[in-house]
């Protein structure tokens, strides 16, 4: 999962990679958002903020294959989906 805000700032987390078909989705991934002053928000960074979250999710997909003898292992991210939350909105929820 890759986390946007502010414009510029991002974060890139990864859950944990289980074999087979059934993924977890119950994992908890934590983002410390910081203001521009390398701050933790406040309430009232929030209150004033225009800053909005955008956050992309990615698979990741590793095919194997050989060439000459050689086990090669090739990965790919793939791209699920991704939304956008104003970050004031935290505030109401």
């Amino acid at each position: 999962m890759k986390v946007l805000y502010d414009g510029d700032k991002y974060m890139v987390k990864r859950t944990k990679v289980d074999e087979g078909t059934d993924p977890k989705w119950d994992e908890i991934l934590s983002f410390p958002f910081q203001t521009k002053n390398k701050t933790l928000f406040n309430k009232k960074d929030l209150n004033t903020s225009n800053c909005q979250i955008n956050v992309s999710l990615f698979d990741k997909q590793i095919y194997k294959h050989q060439d000459e003898g050689k086990i090669i292992l090739q990965t790919e991210n793939r791209f699920l989906g991704c939304f956008n939350i104003p970050l004031q909105a935290l505030l109401t929820s």
